[in-house]
């Protein structure tokens, strides 16, 4: 119990700090790369990057994305201290896995609620044991293909490297 209390009242210290923590990313951003800003405030903006970022930089130079001319208008460029900045981030994939599994097992639902009352046929012959399991494969199949696609237009990100 004790350890408890003392585990509770670190996560409640330190917890703040942690969080308060700059993620900026030790590693060079090539210009053009799309990054998602996080202000100190929390609020979010993704931007393209148009002038290479050298962490521990001082400053980026970026326009909001996505932008039909991004680099050519001088308009539309921004500069922002690294220091107003909490995180940085990159494009990491999507999740067109997750969807996949997802609508695979909405699909397989599907399927067997749907094979199981069908096993008999209004003139009461049975169906073949191998068309159900055909069914049951192609519409879980689908399920999953169109999770993948629901899947695909959402992106997965991570802190900048």
């Amino acid at each position: 119990m004790r350890c408890f209390a003392i585990i509770a009242a670190l996560t409640c210290l330190l917890g703040p700090k942690a969080l308060a923590q700059k993620r900026l990313g030790t590693e060079p951003l090539d210009s053009g790369t799309v990054v998602r800003l996080t202000w100190s405030d929390a609020q979010r903006q993704e931007a393209m990057l148009l002038r290479s970022y050298r962490p521990p930089g001082d400053s980026l130079i970026y326009c909001s994305y996505p932008v039909a001319a991004c680099g050519a208008d001088p308009a539309i460029r921004k500069t922002v201290s690294t220091e107003a900045l909490r995180a940085l981030e990159v494009r990491t994939g999507d999740r067109a896995g997750t969807g996949a599994v997802i609508g695979g097992v909405i699909g397989l639902v599907v399927a067997v609620g749907f094979a199981l009352p069908l096993s008999e046929s209004a003139n009461g012959m049975k169906h073949a044991a191998a068309r159900k399991i055909l069914g049951v494969a192609g519409v879980t199949a689908l399920g999953a293909a169109i999770g993948a696609m629901a899947g695909s237009g959402s992106e997965r990100w991570g802190p900048a490297p």
